[in-house]
């Protein structure tokens, strides 16, 4: 196998701005602390699985403008393969400005590029072939037309007897919902926030919530619950593991840095629990920081955060 896990989509551009505070109101004058522009979404997952030790590769397509450019050298620069990303003339990358202040709090202005994947290529199979498994999320079946092409490659990496990750993201509730409980059957390991999972399935309690997510088709279900830790349940067992206590200061990468961990952990086949600590301690080390991209932290950073258990 030459590749550990490649994602799907979601190769978007981040703009940082840290600020003295939010809101910004009409008439403000405020100067920004730094100016950074960085790989965001997919891109935040291949870094952290990189730098864990992951081999990985990006498929999908970006724009051939300054912002897809700047993110593919910048992928590329952490050692991951982007042979099978597009870049289309006369289309626009996904640009989000990320806002955020002293206090940790941020916001979120994006523009959608105009780059569209419409079929599943010859090189995507060839990395399938290649590959362990597969990473993609919810913003995916935005950029794909049609949108069913996202199932379609998940089917073909289980068809092959890989690995499929799912994170449906933010984006929960902009997929049609039917497609959305198709990716979820395909899934083998569904990976979503609490509050995401809340809006899908009506229960009393997280763990009463993942188990009826696994009605849906995943084998294995993980809830991220931010301050609260995470929850990770199969129809054998329940995990419950408390996060760690850090300084929060910007929250933009969290869950990919988690869901990166995660992925690294079923891959080198370490226990349940300890792969939650990890991931709990990716997400953790993240939150610390700002800015994500090439600014998440260094394995030896999260290595340090274990170490205080």
């Amino acid at each position: 196998m030459d590749f550990d896990i490649v994602t799907f989509g979601d190769l978007v551009t981040d703009i940082y701005l840290p600020i003295p505070q939010l809101p910004v109101n009409p008439k403000d004058i405020q100067i920004a602390h730094q100016i950074s522009t960085e790989p965001g979404g997919a891109g935040n997952f291949l870094i952290m699985a990189e730098r864990l030790g992951l081999h990985t590769a990006a498929l999908g397509s970006v724009g051939d403008d300054l912002y897809g450019n700047l993110s593919m050298k910048k992928l590329q620069g952490e050692g991951i393969d982007i042979s099978s990303v597009n870049i289309v003339t006369g289309k626009s990358t996904t640009l989000i400005i990320v806002l955020i202040d002293d206090a940790g709090e941020h916001a979120f202005l994006g523009a959608l590029g105009t780059v569209q994947v419409t079929e599943i290529e010859n090189s995507f199979i060839e990395k399938i072939e290649r590959s362990k498994a597969l990473f993609t999320n919810g913003y995916a079946f935005l950029e794909s037309s049609p949108p069913e092409l996202v199932v379609e490659l998940m089917k073909q990496f289980r068809l092959n007897n890989k690995l499929v990750f799912f994170d449906p993201g933010p984006q929960i509730h902009q997929v049609d919902g039917k497609l959305m409980k198709m990716a979820f059957a395909q899934a083998d390991y569904l990976l979503l926030t609490q509050e995401e999972a809340a809006t899908l399935v009506d229960a009393d309690s997280a763990e009463e919530i993942a188990h009826k997510l696994l009605n849906l088709g995943p084998k294995l279900v993980v809830l991220k619950m931010g301050a609260e830790g995470s929850l990770v349940v199969t129809p054998q067992a329940s995990i419950k593991t408390p996060a760690f206590s850090v300084d929060i200061r910007d929250s933009t990468g969290c869950g990919d840095a988690f869901d990166a961990a995660f992925a690294y952990g079923i891959i080198n086949n370490m226990p349940l629990g300890e792969i939650s600590k990890l991931a709990n301690a990716a997400g953790g080390a993240t939150v610390s920081r700002i800015g994500a991209g090439t600014g998440l932290p260094p394995k030896s950073e999260i290595e340090n955060l274990l170490k205080k258990i």
